[in-house]
């Protein structure tokens, strides 16, 4: 589902962000893997739909073929902007609606939301974004999330990119703030390495720390 759902140019966990605040949208509670289906229209030389509906309780180990019929499903409705749909991926605006059924166990409750996504890329160079979600329920990783940053397109296919965050969580006091700064350097034809660093400031999930910083170092290579 994050595939198609809410997404925009630096979306790629492969290639650009490594935080969920920057290459997905922590509000939306998107499931695993698992049967599915969604379609696209055009609406005109500018505008499009999206529209899916899928298993809220997919399990990729055990696919479940009765999910139509039993409910639990996870629905989403994307309603774009774009300059001309050969560049859909990076010139996009977009509002996404979604929707997750109660788990039939008990073991989540309904949950719905709401997502706006506005990236741009400016002189095939320059790619600033904002980004903005609000759910209501229980499974969503953040109750309300806003995002901003910019990603710049050097020689070759190199990639920097700097994003923050702001984001509230369900029964978490308090507020939280990430950074993250990377820099993609294309060593070869096929060999990429990206290192990264993140500041996390007043972490929600670990509240006996005030803030945590991470280092890493990605290796990506094509063949």
């Amino acid at each position: 589902m994050t595939d198609f759902v809410d997404i925009y140019g630096l979306v790629s966990p492969y290639g650009g962000f490594q935080n969920l605040a920057f290459n997905t949208n922590p509000t939306i509670n998107t499931p695993n893997q698992g049967l599915g289906i969604a379609g696209g229209l055009k609406l005109n030389n500018n505008l499009y739909a999206v529209a899916s509906i899928a298993d809220a309780n997919a399990d990729p180990s055990d696919a479940n073929f009765n999910v139509f019929s039993d409910g639990n499903l996870f629905k989403s409705l994307e309603l774009g902007y774009t300059s001309s749909f050969d560049r859909i991926y990076f010139d996009n605006v977009h509002l996404t609606l979604w929707h997750a059924d109660a788990a039939e166990d008990g073991s989540r409750a309904e949950d719905y939301g709401a997502a706006f996504s506005a990236a741009w890329f400016v002189g095939n160079t320059w790619m600033p974004f904002l980004r903005a979600g609000a759910s209501k329920g229980t499974a969503a990783l953040y109750d309300r999330s806003v995002s901003t940053g910019i990603g710049y397109y050097g020689r070759n296919t190199d990639l920097a990119g700097l994003g923050l965050n702001w984001a509230e969580a369900r029964g978490v006091d308090g507020d939280q703030i990430t950074l993250e700064a990377f820099y993609r350097l294309s060593i070869a034809p096929g060999l990429q390495i990206t290192p990264s660093a993140q500041f996390i400031s007043n972490p929600l999930l670990n509240p006996d720390q005030d803030s945590i910083a991470l280092f890493s170092l990605r290796t990506r290579i094509v063949f």
